[in-house]
């Protein structure tokens, strides 16, 4: 019975440390700063801190198994997010604008001299991991993703030119047929004299041969007569 109640008490304790890490792991309070790079085209405009240019904002996404968070991006590009939990998330970057990779953020804590911080780590997630600028844990310091291109919307009208009729497939039939016409010109006399012949024979080939084949329609047509009629006639 003493034997149970030790085992009883051990299994509670081991318990109890076990929330109190996970309690303290939650109450840390981490926050990870990030600004997404911009083109030069947007970020040179005199009018960029207006309210008309506040449209062209984007958000951030930073998700995995267990969380998400979904917070707007700033004029410049840049955001914050606060609260995160120490583990591993993708961040997906959506702006109407621009493209941005997805980024691998690895967030844990490191002890240096009995002390504790958050250390966050900022992969591109491609098949080689590629840290990215800034530390994202100070707000002077936020990580960089860069964009990999730009969102284009709309096609430009296809301009007039001379290539696109020269590969038209009817201009290039005419121009096989001129040369063609040509080659046929650069031919010797005895040669085109023998093809011309070839051609009539083939003619008249064509043409006997459909008229053997009406006369065979023709017999074909008539009933048989006998022998003996044709005596009588």
């Amino acid at each position: 019975m003493f034997l149970y109640l030790i085992t009883g008490l051990a299994l509670l304790g081991v318990t109890d440390a076990a929330e109190s890490v996970k309690r303290d792991s939650h109450d840390v309070d981490v926050s990870y700063y990030g600004r997404l790079s911009l083109h030069h085209s947007f970020t040179d405009q005199q009018d960029l801190y207006k309210p008309l240019w506040h449209i062209q904002g984007g958000e951030v996404v930073l998700s995995n198994a267990q969380y998400t968070f979904r917070v707007p991006t700033q004029v410049d590009g840049s955001f914050v997010l606060h609260d995160i939990p120490y583990g591993t998330y993708h961040l997906q970057a959506e702006y109407a604008d621009h493209i941005y990779p997805t980024v691998r953020v690895d967030v844990t804590q490191k002890t240096s001299h009995g002390n504790t911080r958050p250390l966050i780590r900022t992969y591109v997630n491609e098949a080689i991991l590629q840290q990215l600028q800034g530390t994202g844990v100070e707000e002077s310091s936020p990580v960089i993703i860069p964009y990999t291109g730009m969102h284009e919307y709309y096609v430009p009208r296809e301009q007039y030119s001379v290539w696109s009729i020269l590969g038209n497939p009817m201009i290039l039939m005419m121009f096989v047929s001129m040369g063609l016409v040509g080659v046929m010109q650069m031919m010797p006399e005895e040669q085109k004299k023998s093809m011309r012949e070839l051609q009539k024979a083939r003619k008249q080939a064509i043409s006997g041969g459909d008229t053997d084949l009406g006369r065979q329609q023709c017999t074909k047509g008539q009933p048989a007569v006998s022998t003996r009629e044709k005596k009588q006639k």
